[in-house]
């Protein structure tokens, strides 16, 4: 199994939060042939901090050359590792329990891709009352008591917001030969916002079965930070929905994390 992470700038803008991502994956009773991390901006401090904690059991990998393209990132990380399963992981997410690689190795024996696992955000203060002495379990008991699982639920339309779930980017797995067969993440996409949706959404096209994370009371602690995204949201956006247009179909996100008694419509609907 590969784990990919993606990550720019995260001791500068971050407080460091990829050190407790790498602690809870080798916390792990199962554990990864290789913990890739793409370093998508040139001159990270992050190498050294990488280096430093945790020595040759992480692979980095220098995805500087196209900078603020984290599916570049994770594309790039992804050709090196050799694994038929692999775990995309934001540099941000603490795994909430130590038998998710089992999970995630059981699930993709049978579907072709799993993610959508309980999204629980810890506040921009966390740093402050979390140490790298802590044990993991002591670690994860204080993200619990500061965490809380966003309602998500626009006041006005009453649709759901999915911040409560993990995209598969964030935290996802898929088998190798999915990933190549789908084309990957999409470069074309600036910035950050909508990889993930496209990738999902083409998943679902092409017909790949999935499972959700959780459905299998999956959870992780979403470490928050401030960020702007509304520089590229509107131009990843009507990407999005070209791709959509250009495949006759409409792609339906609510649907991808659950469906209820009163729709009327697929996850993929067609022109």
């Amino acid at each position: 199994m590969d784990i990919i992470i993606a990550t720019a700038n995260n001791v500068s803008e971050k407080n460091g939060s990829i050190y407790y991502t790498i602690r809870s994956i080798l916390a792990q009773e199962l554990q990864a042939s290789n913990i890739i991390v793409s370093v998508n901006e040139p001159n990270d401090e992050v190498v050294g901090f990488i280096q430093k904690h945790f020595g040759k059991m992480v692979h980095v990998v220098d995805s500087s050359d196209h900078p603020k393209n984290i599916s570049y990132a994770r594309n790039n990380g992804f050709k090196y590792g050799v694994n038929r399963i692999v775990v995309f992981l934001d540099d941000d997410v603490v795994l909430a329990r130590n038998d998710f690689l089992s999970m995630v190795n059981h699930r993709l024996k049978y579907e072709g891709f799993y993610c959508g696992a309980h999204r629980y955000w810890v506040n921009p203060g966390w740093h402050n009352y979390l140490d790298h002495s802590y044990s993991i379990n002591h670690l994860r008991h204080i993200l619990k008591s500061k965490a809380f699982l966003p309602k998500s639920i626009d006041r006005a339309t009453g649709s759901q917001g999915f911040h409560n779930y993990s995209f598969i980017g964030h935290c996802g797995a898929i088998q190798r030969q999915v990933f190549e067969e789908v084309g990957m993440f999409d470069e074309a996409y600036q910035g950050w916002s909508f990889q993930d949706t496209d990738l999902m959404m083409r998943l679902c096209y092409e017909g790949y079965s999935y499972e959700l994370m959780a459905q299998d009371d999956i959870s992780l602690y979403h470490l928050s930070h401030p960020v702007d995204k509304s520089k590229n949201r509107a131009i990843n956006a009507e990407r999005l929905k070209d791709k959509a247009t250009s495949l006759g179909i409409d792609f339906h996100l609510n649907h991808f994390f659950g469906l209820y008694n009163d729709d009327t419509y697929d996850i993929i609907s067609h022109h």
